[in-house]
């Protein structure tokens, strides 16, 4: 059958349009923050702090003995993989750590510092560490003698504190704490309808007063993209690598 010479033409443009746009990038879509929907956000405790609303949640750390902790500084494994391959029944990040990759403050584990000085910021504060068995949150710098493992974090948390701290914003919290009887707990403070979003620091402290029990102190860990809190029914990844991990067994 005969083609129309200007339907040929036609068809050739149209053609030919078409063979050129298949090489042509497709035009690049910028997606908003994802933000997680209430229906998405696991069932935790609110707290009401004034016209905010925050979730909470606690793992009862009941074998100190059984705590290790894994520094991730390099191989910047996932925290559910760190949690899996080591026979996790908790896990939550540890302190923070700089953009060259090392920790932020002092830091010791596998019989090895990889920071031994302290780093000198009041921000920072408080060790965490675990000698003879004990999962200990303190002021004053252990001596190495009989050391399993150090962490510098901060800052200290103690009941009716007020906190300042610069350039404060609201982002997931990571905290440890002791509650009278000696009793360790690890606690995440999340927004209540984002797993992603949390108090400003400043609020951690009233959060903190507003928990059915009397906490003798407690300490921050790193927070925001960098952290995760991981039992066997909850998982909150981070977006970013944890600097380490500190895993129940």
């Amino acid at each position: 059958m005969k083609i129309p010479l200007l339907l040929m033409l036609t068809v050739v443009f149209v053609g030919g349009f078409l063979l050129i746009n298949q090489n042509i990038p497709p035009p690049i879509s910028i997606s908003p923050t994802p933000s997680v929907q209430p229906s998405s956000v696991p069932k935790g405790t609110q707290i009401v702090l004034g016209d905010k609303t925050y979730t909470y949640f606690l793992y009862e750390i009941k074998e100190p003995a059984n705590l290790t902790l894994i520094p991730n500084f390099v191989e910047k494994k996932t925290s559910l993989s760190l949690f899996e391959e080591n026979h996790c029944l908790f896990g939550i990040n540890g302190g923070f750590y700089t953009q060259a990759n090392k920790p932020l403050g002092v830091f010791f584990a596998n019989h090895n510092y990889i920071v031994k000085t302290p780093h000198e910021r009041s921000f920072f504060n408080g060790f965490v560490y675990k000698k003879n068995n004990k999962l200990i949150i303190s002021q004053t710098l252990p001596e190495s003698e009989g050391l399993d493992f150090l962490f510098q974090s901060g800052p200290l948390l103690y009941p009716n504190q007020v906190l300042r701290s610069e350039n404060d914003f609201p982002a997931r919290r990571m905290v440890l704490i002791e509650i009278v009887g000696n009793k360790l707990y690890g606690v995440t403070l999340t927004g209540a309808d984002n797993i992603h979003d949390g108090p400003l620091l400043s609020e951690v402290p009233q959060i903190l007063d507003q928990m059915p029990f009397p906490i003798q102190k407690g300490i921050n860990l790193d927070g925001g993209a960098a952290s995760a809190f991981i039992t066997k029914d909850l998982t909150l990844g981070e977006i970013n690598p944890v600097g380490s991990f500190l895993c129940q067994k």
